[in-house]
């Protein structure tokens, strides 16, 4: 890897991943150029829910590698112009204060709908959100289960990770269940589907909501 960054490295980072972002790249940039790299640049005119990556931009700057931080299309890596490498950015958070307040609310909702409230075996949880939070979904489901939650589900549409929404590419829910449930769910009327999103955005939730109207609840 430090023999191919020995040149020019572009660098492309989003604006939807906070201020912090910034001062983040630069420290990354400066420790690159001290390390191995002859130059870094960093693209700014990409920044704003850049999910394709710019390698034809890179390409025109001379460089001879892109490192793409941020959510991404996945350009298979042999397709593109130059050499890319793809960070993913991670926030952490509190799962456990997550599941608990998610179970609490479904809690609370069957109790405002009395007997008309499907019980849990009924209840069919999706689980997404967007890349900065892939990383909390197995945790979760795991949670779930714990406390009773059998069908959990985190769907995945490749090649993004499971869980992960683009709004490009916002997955048909039902079509993740396997035939089992999805004749349990026709033959039974109080059978109820959810869905918890995780993200720090309004973009690809309004795009899971628009794929996705004969979900019951969105949390």
């Amino acid at each position: 890897l430090s023999q191919a960054l020995m040149a020019t490295v572009v660098v492309a980072a989003q604006e939807e991943q906070s201020k912090d972002t910034a001062t983040t790249t630069t420290t990354q940039q400066d420790n690159m150029i001290r390390q191995v790299c002859q130059q870094v640049s960093v693209l700014g005119d990409v920044t704003y829910g850049a999910c394709c990556i710019d390698d034809l931009g890179a390409q025109a700057l001379g460089a001879d590698l892109l490192v793409h931080y941020g959510h991404s299309c996945l350009v298979p890596l042999q397709h593109t112009a130059i050499p890319c490498l793809y960070v993913f950015v991670e926030i952490q958070m509190d799962v456990e204060h997550m599941v608990n307040s998610l179970v609490a609310t479904l809690q609370a909702d069957d109790n405002k709908n009395n007997d008309h409230s499907p019980k849990i075996s009924n209840l069919t949880l999706y689980l997404l959100g967007t890349i900065q939070f892939r990383h909390c979904f197995g945790h979760a489901q795991q949670l779930l289960r714990d406390q009773g939650y059998e069908n959990v589900i985190i769907p995945q549409v490749k090649p993004l990770s499971p869980g992960e929404v683009l709004g490009c590419t916002s997955p048909k829910l039902n079509h993740h269940q396997n035939n089992n449930q999805q004749q349990e769910e026709s033959e039974n009327s109080t059978t109820r589907t959810c869905c918890l999103f995780v993200a720090d955005g309004r973009f690809h939730l309004e795009s899971t909501l628009i794929s996705n109207p004969d979900i019951d609840v969105y949390y």
